[in-house]
């Protein structure tokens, strides 16, 4: 028998902070399983939502637009700049008028003449400066205090808040807890699985058949089982995948036995064994040369020509596909 597992893995590096599920409970869907403690993590969110907050107060402020009082100290400073140049103007009036007559120096009359353009430029100045306060911020500065915002909040979202979502582990869908990895407190890398689930609604049985039970079978047949260790209880199985390739079991020791699937007595095949002790091998079933009948058995074997431990020969093999060689 077998299930469909899952192994649940975080995203995130830490410690693990509390692992509220035990080996063997059922849990439900979205179910903590895994808390994961990093206060790196923590410590950087704060500050992506303190950058936030900042740029929604810049936000804030441009809407409200150039604040009653800057204008009208703006407009103050516009009026002062125009009486002077007022002045000005009076200035270069009266000291033209002497030094057409000889009673001025021209020197007089030209430092007038500068007095007046430097006061008419600070009058020019100062009706930007007004004409600005008045009509607040540019078009293009409001995106640019709207993009902020949304930068803050895409570095919140996409990047700190998404590893601190992946800093709790749930369960996929209901289940049950096959096996726990990790313990409170033991530091985890991203990747790492921390708990096996095992989904019981789905289940599905594996068979080991030879060729003459296996040929009449295909995908979608129904057919019913006995299954000993639920006291001869028998169900009702579907057919959903028919291997196209054999799993081959594992080397014993002395008398050495190879079991090879049923496709593997009319198929070349590679097969690999490892045993307890012994390094590994590879044996090729070569091909069928006949049957006989075994001196020290009355049971008919097929004989094979396998290869095992670079030497060649022929084995005998029954017709559960198992080869000895002596």
């Amino acid at each position: 028998m077998d299930a469909t597992r899952f192994d649940i893995a975080a995203r995130v590096d830490g410690r693990v902070a509390d692992i509220p599920v035990e080996q063997g409970q059922d849990v439900a869907a979205n179910a903590v399983l895994v808390r994961i403690d990093n206060p790196e993590t923590i410590v950087k969110h704060k500050q992506a939502v303190a950058a936030k907050i900042v740029a929604e107060a810049q936000l804030a402020n441009i809407n409200a637009g150039t604040r009653a009082e800057v204008i009208e100290a703006r407009k103050a400073a516009l009026e002062r700049a125009q009486a002077s140049v007022v002045l000005a103007q009076k200035t270069y009036d009266r000291v033209s008028q002497l030094a057409e007559h000889g009673n001025a120096p021209q020197a007089r009359l030209d430092q007038a003449t500068d007095s007046l353009h430097e006061n008419q430029r600070a009058v020019d100045q100062a009706k930007s400066a007004y004409e600005q306060a008045v009509n607040g911020y540019t078009k293009e500065e409001r995106e640019i205090a709207v993009t902020n915002v949304q930068k803050a909040v895409a570095d919140i979202e996409a990047g700190v808040q998404s590893i601190i979502d992946q800093m709790v582990l749930y369960a996929p869908v209901a289940s049950q807890v096959y096996k726990r990895n990790v313990n409170p407190g033991e530091y985890i890398s991203p990747g790492v699985p921390l708990v096996t689930l095992i989904d019981l609604n789905d289940l599905w049985v594996h068979f080991d058949l030879r060729e003459d039970l296996v040929r009449t079978l295909k995908v979608g047949d129904r057919f019913d089982v006995r299954i000993p260790a639920l006291d001869d209880r028998r169900i009702t199985v579907e057919v959903k995948l028919i291997a196209t390739k054999g799993e081959y079991a594992s080397w014993r020791a002395t008398p050495r036995h190879w079991r090879f699937r049923s496709a593997d007595l009319f198929h070349p095949r590679l097969s690999h064994r490892e045993g307890p002790g012994a390094a590994t091998r590879h044996e090729r079933v070569i091909a069928p040369i006949g049957n006989e009948r075994a001196r020290y058995s009355d049971h008919p074997l097929r004989w094979l020509w396998v290869r095992a431990e670079g030497r060649q020969t022929a084995a005998p093999c029954d017709g559960h596909g198992l080869a000895r060689l002596y």
